[in-house]
């Protein structure tokens, strides 16, 4: 999946920014007594921009990949633990 900002000042077109998603994951759990809520997504993407200069597509992110991690008490409606982390 990839996604192109553009800018149209002035009529005249050219790139800005490129984001590729390399990989999106989610998934989600509930524990087998049903007390636990759990919840995993994940994504890779890199950026680039376009160096109006040069010419040509710059990386600003190269293979940044970032997790999120949820853990909920579903019976106590009150303890929420969530994890964040990023890695190239």
């Amino acid at each position: 999946m990839s996604f192109f900002f553009l800018n149209d000042f002035g009529n005249n077109f050219y790139p800005v920014f490129s984001i590729k998603v390399d990989a999106l994951n989610y998934n989600h759990f509930t524990s087998e007594n049903g007390n636990k809520f759990l919840a995993s997504s994940k994504i890779k993407t890199h950026v680039s921009y376009y160096n109006i200069k040069a010419g040509l597509w710059e990386p600003f992110i190269e293979g940044l990949q970032v997790s999120a991690d949820m853990c909920k008490d579903i019976d106590e409606n009150k303890n929420m633990q969530i994890s964040i982390s990023a890695e190239k």
